[in-house]
């Protein structure tokens, strides 16, 4: 009896050990916070980038605590990415990374989220007039200014035809602001043609050929999203042409196509924007509106800690073949 007495009390420790372990495990689980990162046209080099810098913020931030998930459309299509991200809501994420891409068409889905209490950081592609509370990513004016500048310093003057999405914000802001550098710093050059590639490299090419077809003597063509410059290529080469030397090309982006192209010759440069930087600092914005302390502004009473409403400008690169290696 004494012997079962003295059992007792070690096989109970036993119990309350387990007990103790099992209410551990229970609460880290409970602990991990799940954020979401959705985007448009799931398939593509950038988003790795974006994903891996949200990554590192989070294994900073939290080490196993934090879980990222990542979500995308098949296609470049504002209602299918609005679709994605109200089925989304429902998982109640504890913060959405988004880049958007219409941003008519995602401001209704932004402004539920937010309302239900999920904070929403635009990166890449902004959402302006919704309830995000910030956007990470280029100053997409500035951006279509730089390229501009450095294609017509080497046109000086001329005809230049180019490529875009018609529709998204963003991609109408660098066309913009090519458009005014070329009016205020190079008025010699003229802009025969904008057209939609619908961001498939097989159209780029079809289109440049026939703009050359249209006008032999254009110097250039210059593309606005990461997907027609490479496409330009064998457009050109079709026309008769040798890219890159008798008509200039400009690309966006640095993807291994792109970096190939300058390296030959036949891409003149792109502008290289920071995907990593944008992943990086959303995943940060995006924990630190649920987690920031709340002494740091005479607004705390008022915001709750929240960070107030901006931007993060990641800033961009003209990359040509004077720099071409640093980006391998």
């Amino acid at each position: 009896m004494e012997r079962a007495r003295r059992k007792a009390p070690k096989a109970m420790l036993f119990l309350v050990l387990v007990f103790m372990l099992f209410s551990f495990a229970r609460l880290s689980a409970q602990a991990v916070e799940t954020y979401a990162m959705v985007v448009f046209m799931q398939s593509g080099e950038f988003w790795t980038y974006c994903l891996q810098g949200a990554k590192d913020a989070a294994e900073l931030i939290g080490g196993n605590k934090i879980k990222l998930v990542f979500q995308g459309t098949k296609e470049w299509s504002g209602a299918d990415e609005a679709l994605l991200l109200d089925q989304m809501i429902g998982t109640k994420p504890k913060g959405f990374l988004i880049t958007a891409a219409d941003a008519e068409a995602l401001t209704p889905s932004i402004n539920r989220a937010v309302k239900g209490g999920i904070p929403v950081v635009c990166f890449d592609t902004d959402a302006p007039s919704s309830m995000r509370v910030n956007f990470v990513g280029t100053d997409n004016y500035q951006s279509g200014v730089m390229a501009g500048r450095a294609m017509g310093n080497l046109v000086k003057a001329g005809k230049i035809g180019i490529t875009t999405v018609i529709g998204p914000a963003h991609l109408a802001s660098r066309l913009q602001g090519v458009k005014d550098v070329f009016a205020s710093e190079f008025p010699q050059i003229t802009i025969v043609n904008v057209v939609d590639d619908k961001s498939q490299t097989d159209m780029a090419a079809t289109i440049a050929a026939g703009m050359l077809q249209a006008n032999l003597d254009m110097k250039a063509i210059m593309c606005m999203h990461g997907q027609g410059g490479v496409g330009f290529v064998p457009g050109i080469r079709q026309a008769g042409k040798k890219p890159g030397k008798d008509v200039f090309v400009s690309a966006w982006d640095f993807s291994k196509e792109t970096l190939d192209g300058i390296e030959r010759g036949e891409i003149n440069f792109t502008v290289a924007q920071n995907p990593y930087a944008m992943g990086y600092w959303a995943m940060m914005v995006a924990y630190a509106n649920n987690h920031q302390p709340t002494a740091w502004s005479p607004a705390v009473k008022t915001r709750k800690g929240k960070l107030p409403p901006g931007n993060i400008d990641t800033g961009v690169v003209i990359v040509s073949p004077d720099n071409v290696k640093a980006w391998r």
